[in-house]
């Protein structure tokens, strides 16, 4: 069956209120555990998944953990406010994240905590520019050093992003005792090793209402356009 396009299915799914990021051929990008990897990933359209749980939101959206129905493996499913996405001016930004997230290739991911924090959303892009960090007390100088060395906005300054590359990163004090060579085998012993019952145990993530943020009414047509071919 082919994958309906971005808005047909956010369409068919949400009465248009939501959209799911989507590959090329117009499945949805989804995130799939390590034994759901594949060389190939096989095409899948929304009406394929289970929606088991919220994990995560942001300011025009959520992630779902969501179980295939044939296979029975389980992916994280981005789904995204498209009147939020609009009101916000951010549709060029969402169609950035995805082209990033396209040319990205590695065994896996981390992503540093976000420095800028503000209870509304252009409050946080303000800081961004300004380029004003508040820390949280508790932080080590080490950690705190080496994120403002990251974010320093003259790039030819930006650790990393010098003469010896990622190299001033993995010799930066903060990470004094990692194994760089063990890292991509994953042969480091976690500080946390979280319990779970199995693939589909969301206890160690927060609880998130599943009915606070579906209110957006209907989009029309021609915002629908903007993510024709998302």
């Amino acid at each position: 069956m082919e994958a309906p396009g971005l808005a047909q299915a956010a369409a068919a799914e949400s009465d248009s209120r939501k959209v799911a990021e989507e590959t090329p051929d117009g499945a949805p990008a989804l995130c799939p555990s390590p034994e759901a990897l594949s060389p190939e990933p096989p095409v899948y359209s929304l009406q394929d998944f289970d929606t088991l749980a919220t994990v995560g939101t942001g300011t025009f959206g959520r992630v779902h953990l969501v179980k295939e129905k044939t296979a029975k493996h389980f992916f994280a499913l981005k789904v995204m406010s498209i009147p939020d996405v609009i009101r916000l001016k951010q549709e060029q930004h969402v169609h950035n994240e995805k082209s990033v997230l396209k040319e990205v290739s590695h065994p896996f991911l981390i992503r540093l905590f976000p420095p800028f924090f503000d209870d509304n959303p252009f409050g946080i892009y303000q800081k961004i520019l300004a380029g004003k960090i508040d820390f949280p007390r508790h932080l080590d100088f080490h950690v705190k050093d080496l994120i403002k060395k990251l974010l320093v906005v003259d790039r030819t300054r930006r650790l990393g992003n010098m003469k010896n590359g990622a190299n001033d990163v993995k010799h930066h004090r903060w990470f004094r005792s990692v194994d760089w060579e063990a890292v991509p085998q994953r042969k480091l012993k976690p500080p946390i090793v979280p319990k779970i019952a199995g693939d589909g145990d969301t206890s160690n993530f927060e609880t998130y209402p599943e009915n606070d943020w579906d209110t957006a009414a209907p989009v029309p047509q021609k915002d629908l356009e903007i993510f024709k071919n998302f």
